[in-house]
């Protein structure tokens, strides 16, 4: 008869709880991870419809439309910005379809169009 033997599976059993234990300790660890992952991901998104501006939009000619990155209801007109030939784009916003909505500004035809004549995409 081994007289070790309680001696030996209370061992075994400490080493088993210890296990489980690093073992749930990771798990936690991963889903705590994936949890923070998740929240700088939604708070970047939100930081960025909260109207982080964009890039400013760049003039080539005289007279050129631009649409507004960050609003379809609005866009640029490049136009003269001193005698020099420099130019500066200036912001118009589409005019009223409804009471409370504005016509969508369609980059293809360089004209502000029925909301429902073209989709809105905005890039920041």
């Amino acid at each position: 008869r081994d007289l070790h033997y309680p001696l030996r599976r209370q061992r075994q059993m400490c080493i088993r709880d210890r296990v489980s234990t690093q073992s749930t300790g990771i798990s936690v660890m991963m889903q705590s991870t994936s949890l923070l992952l998740l929240l700088v991901i939604a708070l970047s998104l939100s930081l960025i419809k909260a109207g982080i501006p964009c890039a400013p939009v760049q003039c080539e000619q005289l007279g050129q439309y631009l649409r507004n990155p960050s609003d379809c209801h609005s866009f640029y007109q490049c136009a003269s910005a001193d005698n020099e030939g420099g130019l500066r784009a200036v912001l118009h916003q589409c005019a009223m379809e409804t009471p409370s909505t504005r016509l969508v500004f369609n980059p293809e035809l360089n004209v502000c169009v029925h909301s429902a004549n073209v989709q809105c995409v905005t890039s920041c």
